[in-house]
């Protein structure tokens, strides 16, 4: 069976037993500051799920994303290059900007439907990860651990678009692929 490409409209159709992987797009269109329409898109869905008490998870490694892109994001609005991000975080301004941005980390987590994902890796899994094709590492191990653990990704990442898993979004280019 192929996997499923699902938009807001298909929410009623979701078990609410099935638990949701949230991925950190959606999480910076939720909890940081966004453009409107991604905001209310995202806002929406997350609504409908909280209201139908669908399980919420995320992981580490999107925390980790979620952080480090907006702190890239507030270097690049600043003119920061690169090679100078680093000497920032440790200035005044940088340690302003990195208090900003653990206050919207910490925000995801007042949530009590959100939970982090409890999943454990191995060698082989990572060795077996190490193959070369469209995902970036990370995005491997978002699809293993909702493959792992039968989880709807929500996500609006057309890097997803050849996922071999259940994706909820509403990115029109994703919703049409495979």
């Amino acid at each position: 069976m192929a996997p499923a490409r699902l938009g807001i409209n298909d929410i009623p159709n979701i078990s609410p037993d099935r638990g949701i992987f949230c991925d950190t797009n959606f999480l910076i269109f939720q909890f940081a500051d966004t453009s409107p329409e991604h905001k209310n898109l995202y806002s929406s869905i997350f609504l409908k799920l909280m209201v139908r008490m669908n399980p919420l998870f995320t992981d580490i490694i999107v925390v980790s994303e979620f952080i480090n892109r907006l702190f890239v994001k507030e270097a690049v609005k600043r003119k920061i290059l690169p090679e100078q991000r680093k000497a920032f975080r440790d200035t005044k301004e940088g340690q302003q900007t990195m208090e900003k941005i653990y206050s919207q980390t910490k925000s995801i987590f007042e949530y009590p439907h959100i939970k982090l994902t409890n999943q454990g890796w191995n060698k082989k899994d990572i060795v077996n990860l190490l193959t070369v094709d469209r995902c970036d590492f990370n995005d491997k191990l978002i699809i293993e651990i909702c493959r792992n653990n039968n989880l709807l990704l929500l996500t609006h990442d057309s890097d997803f678009a050849s996922a071999p898993i259940d994706i909820l979004t509403a990115n029109k280019q994703l919703l049409k692929a495979l």
